[in-house]
């Protein structure tokens, strides 16, 4: 089966987060080595796509902090009783 742009373009959001298996991740680099210009789009779009992503793991990172801490809260009132 021959690897089509549309399948690198599939997994080129999974490419960018490091989420592929190494065959994934040498099956984009190949085809990326023979098509300069989505290269180039991915080099360019690679680094908006990780900001976002970045600043969607830093909240839900918070969020889960949150829960953690107002888990303990309950839990230390439920103590008190």
């Amino acid at each position: 089966m021959k690897v089509t742009k549309d399948v690198i373009l599939d997994l080129l959001p999974l490419y960018q987060e490091g989420e592929v298996s190494a065959d994934s991740r040498r099956l984009v680099e190949e085809y990326l080595s023979q098509d300069p210009e989505l290269k180039e789009r991915v080099k360019v779009s690679g680094v908006q796509v990780s900001a976002r992503t970045l600043v969607g793991r830093e909240l839900d990172d918070a969020l889960s902090a949150m829960e953690k801490a107002k888990a303990a809260l309950r839990y230390q009132k439920w103590m008190q009783f």
